[in-house]
């Protein structure tokens, strides 16, 4: 019954705990991207990520995370997208040919809800151990293509 109690039960509550945590984290980054591009312009646009994502996994002592966000150009016609780490230019903007996205990509750390000094059995294991490492990214379609100038 302890073999049962140790070996399954407590494994299972922790990664479960891990997979919580790891949502909660995806939710901040698609918030924050969502938030991100409908903002007018694109250092606004940077300004309302970054508090957003800040915001929202201050909560959490057990979740930490970095975000950035760049703009990604899709043309209609199917080609490959491109991303730009900056304000696109006044004369790179087509509209009538492309599609503008924001992109977040964020890379965070979700620790379990029990951490085991000495490891499980004396195995590290990242998720159930020891902190897990994710990177999540989110798109999600400009509002003010124009706004990305600025």
């Amino acid at each position: 019954m302890i073999f049962l109690f140790v070996g399954v039960a407590i494994p299972m509550l922790i990664l479960c705990s891990i997979t919580y945590r790891a949502t909660l984290l995806f939710f901040a980054v698609r918030d924050s991207c969502i938030r991100a591009a409908k903002a007018p312009t694109y250092t606004e646009a940077q300004t309302r990520a970054n508090n957003s994502f800040t915001r929202s996994i201050a909560a959490f002592s057990e979740i930490t995370g970095t975000q950035q966000i760049r703009i990604l150009v899709k043309p209609v016609n199917g080609s490959a997208a491109s991303v730009v780490n900056g304000p696109i230019a006044q004369a790179a903007l087509n509209k009538t040919d492309n599609l503008y996205f924001i992109r977040e990509v964020a890379t965070g750390t979700v620790s379990p809800l029990i951490a085991m000094k000495g490891g499980y059995f004396g195995m590290s294991i990242p998720g159930l151990t020891t902190a897990f490492n994710v990177t999540f990214r989110y798109d999600a379609l400009v509002e003010n293509p124009d706004g990305l100038t600025e």
